[in-house]
Order: C-alpha cells, then sequence, then structure tokens
C-alpha cells in the first residue's frame, strides 16, 4: 500500500503497487494465479494442523508488530542447548517429481542476524541463508537443483526472504525455519533469548515469489490478475502504437505486458517477454505470425519501457531507447480487445505496470525511441 504496509484488496480490485521503502507508486499489479501450500502462514505457534513443535527453541506469538500493521508477528526463541541447531518447521507432501517451488517468509533480526530458510525431502534439500542485519542474501546450496535466493526490503527491519529450487523424485518437500550465528552456520551454542521475528510463511509450485497469501488451516489460492478493456471507440484498425511501462518481479518468458486481440491467439498485436528473456513485439494474422521483432533482453525489477508500432507492411519495436527492429511485410489482425499485464486471461507479467498508451496512428521511429528513453 502507500503506507509501506501490505494490505488485502477485495476481489475484482486492481491493486495498486508501491515500492515497500520509497513508497513510489509503480503501477497496476499483475499477477497469475498462485497457491499458498504453507498452513498457518502468520502462526508459527500453532502445532494443531500447520507448524510442528519447534526444536531446541520456542515460539513467542504475536511478539511485534508485522509488515501489515497488526501485531501478529512471531519469534523463533532458541534455547541454551550447545553446540546444536535451533529450528521449526513444516512437514508438506508434495506432487510429483521435479517441481519448481518457491519458499518465502517476512524476517526480522531479533537477536540473531542470520537465518536459514531450508526445504528438504528423505535424501535431498536446499538451503539459503539471509543476512537481516545489512539485508543482503548469503549462501545458497544443496542436492536439489536450481537453486537460488533473494531478498527484499521493507519498513521497520524487515525483509521478505525467499528460496527458490526444483525438488528430487521423493513424495515430501518439508520447510524449516533455521535460527543461524552466521553464513552457512546453524550449528552453535543458543544463549536463550535470541531468535529472528517471523510473519508471512508461504510456498509456491513456482520458480519465483509472487505477493503474500495468508493461510489458516488450509492452502489458499489466489485468482489470476485479467484487466482489459473493449477496443470500441478508440482503435484505428488500419494504424496503431502501442507503449507500456512496468517492472517484473522476476525474469520469465511468455510474459504479456500489453495485448490487443480478438480473445484468440490468432488475431493479435503483443508487447511480451518471450523465450530467452528476450523483449517482443508480435503480430499475428489469421494465425500467422507477421512481425516477431526482439529488442534487447528483460532485468527484473527494474524499469522497463516498450514500443511497438504497425501500419499495413511496416511495424517496428523498441525497448529502452533501444535500436528499433523493424519488418516491412505485414498484415494487421482483426482485434475487439486490449489486456493489460495478460494476454487473452493468461501469461501475466508478475509486476507493476506503470503505464500503458495507445495512439492511433503509426509513430515514427525516432517517436518510439524518444517514448522509450
Amino acid at each position: 500500500l502507500s503506507t509501506g504496509l501490505i494490505g488485502s484488496v477485495a476481489s475484482g480490485s486492481p491493486r495498486s503497487y508501491y515500492d515497500p521503502t520509497s513508497l513510489t507508486y509503480l503501477g497496476y499489479l499483475a499477477e497469475g494465479a498462485r497457491t499458498n501450500l504453507c498452513l498457518e502462514s502468520e502462526a508459527l505457534d500453532d502445532t494443531t494442523g500447520g507448524w510442528v513443535a519447534a526444536t531446541r527453541a520456542s515460539i513467542s506469538a504475536n511478539a511485534t508488530v508485522a509488515p501489515d500493521g497488526a501485531t501478529t508477528a512471531d519469534k523463533l526463541v532458541e534455547d541454551s542447548t550447545a553446540a546444536s541447531t535451533h529450528f521449526t518447521g513444516q512437514v508438506l507432501a508434495k506432487a510429483g517429481s521435479a517441481i519448481a517451488y518457491t519458499v518465502s517468509v517476512f524476517a526480522k533480526q531479533a537477536g540473531r542476524t542470520w537465518f536459514d530458510i531450508q526445504a528438504t525431502s528423505t535424501g535431498a534439500s536446499a538451503d539459503a541463508w539471509f543476512d537481516l542485519a545489512n539485508g543482503v542474501v548469503g549462501t545458497a546450496s544443496g542436492t536439489y537443483t536450481s537453486i537460488s535466493s533473494s531478498i527484499k526490503s521493507y519498513p521497520n527491519g524487515w525483509y521478505r526472504c525467499s528460496i527458490s529450487y526444483t525438488t528430487d523424485t521423493d513424495t515430501v518437500d518439508n520447510l524449516n525455519l533455521i535460527l543461524s550465528e552466521g553464513d552457512g552456520d546453524n550449528t552453535y551454542s543458543g544463549d536463550g533469548v535470541s531468535g529472528v521475528f517471523l510473519w508471512g510463511a508461504q510456498k509456491e509450485a513456482a520458480a519465483f515469489a509472487s505477493s503474500y497469501i495468508p493461510t489458516t488451516t488450509a492452502a489458499v489460492a489466489r485468482n489470476a490478475d485479467v484487466l482489459t478493456y473493449p477496443t470500441t471507440g478508440w482503435l484505428n484498425a488500419a494504424a496503431g502504437t502501442m507503449f507500456a511501462q512496468f517492472q517484473a518481479d522476476a525474469v520469465s518468458s511468455g510474459r504479456a505486458v500489453f495485448v490487443i486481440s480478438d480473445g484468440t491467439s490468432n488475431e493479435r498485436c503483443t508487447l511480451q517477454v518471450t523465450s530467452g528473456n528476450a523483449n517482443l513485439f508480435e503480430i499475428v494474422d489469421g494465425g500467422v505470425a507477421q512481425c516477431t521483432i526482439t529488442s534487447g533482453s528483460l532485468s527484473s525489477a527494474t524499469t522497463t519501457k516498450y514500443a511497438g508500432a504497425y501500419v499495413l507492411n511496416d511495424a517496428a519495436f523498441v525497448a529502452n531507447a533501444g535500436t528499433v527492429g523493424t519488418d516491412a511485410t505485414v498484415t494487421l489482425p482483426t482485434v475487439t480487445t486490449a489486456y493489460i499485464g495478460n494476454s487473452n486471461g493468461g501469461a501475466q507479467i508478475f509486476g507493476p505496470i506503470r503505464r500503458v498508451a495507445y495512439y492511433a496512428a503509426r509513430l515514427a521511429n525516432a517517436t518510439l525511441q524518444g517514448l522509450t528513453g
């Protein structure tokens, strides 16, 4: 929210996203459907259906103000056992093998400044360490594959920490939240009082984290964001220019930013991210690609600007004031609807869109560069 706090909006309402530290408005938030598989995401002391009893540690419930402004964040407190680990966790099943998961949680130092998120099965695991004093990631390692980690700053000393990985063939993929005394070091002698504040645990079957989804006794799904506008009254069927300014929370191909189509993939003009994280302007008419112009590659969490223009046998595209790519053999589709942050209801960008614009003319190439500079 504009206050820096995490909040929720009613179903059917678009979400306006603000940078959590600078409070800069970044735009309409467009995300695909996701499910939080972690139970009791804000109640780490609940061992009736979510968390197991903490090991060589305890949970102090509602110990401080959480990122949503309520006093619901818990503290994981180490005991005084010498030369050992201190953690809490959740036993979670998984369906199938080689599944990409991302686990995230909001964490804040409370005596301990290092913290480890661990995913583990019978014979494999992944760990990621986080420095909660300086807001940086530490080591990320393990016997799972495709392991990566990230940390994002929030107000009042909070950080959202996440680890992404691909599991093995086992039927479980458990979650552990482990106190640490340094990067890669989970085994130490506890002092009986130190720990870490924790809130908003989330596990998603995806290669990167989406916005937070609260849970209690069951997994919770969030529907996809689908924002559309009918083209009646403003679309020029013979020529046009499409512009978009946005950020992607994570680099991922097949993400639509601004699409004008007939509701199918056979008739459309698309600004999107494609394979290899390339920035793409594509026109499809009668199910046949008329142009596929790329311009550089996407970087996550940075402002990106696209401009694609078209008229019969003349299309152009540029991203971030780069070199303008052109195509001189283009027929135009018949379209009815504009899709913002999605393509015909899917392929959401997973990030905020600050601005889109449509011009009822094929603007000059130099103008496209100016728009995206």
